[in-house]
């Protein structure tokens, strides 16, 4: 799938610093294929890397919004960056997602 090859040479780039580029090639995943939210999951990994917090967690809750949309293993592991945020940087989260993330984890 070329979304997956688009998202590796994002991560590529990351890299070699060329953080404009990155953004524009998921700008184009996003654009191209709106319920491929695992690139949103993928983007989401960059940014935390790259310190961009509340972007990263915007498209993690992207996933979450999306949750009749989504692959299980998708969701799953966007809940578990939301939690992997909220730990490493004390974050405070809307009731509404805190809710959400505590009825997942008890059905999962």
């Amino acid at each position: 799938m070329w979304a997956e090859v688009s998202m590796d040479v994002a991560e590529f780039l990351v890299n070699l610093g060329r953080w404009e580029e990155v953004q524009k090639e998921y700008e184009n995943i996003f654009k191209t294929m709106p319920d491929y939210f695992y690139a949103h999951f993928r983007y989401a990994l960059l940014l935390e890397k790259q310190g961009r917090i509340d972007e990263s967690l915007s498209h993690y809750l992207e996933v979450l919004k999306n949750e009749n949309k989504v692959e299980e293993e998708v969701l799953d592991s966007a809940v578990r960056g939301i939690e992997n945020l909220i730990h490493k940087y004390d974050l405070e989260l809307d009731e509404k997602i805190e809710e959400f993330i505590k009825k997942y984890q008890e059905i999962y």
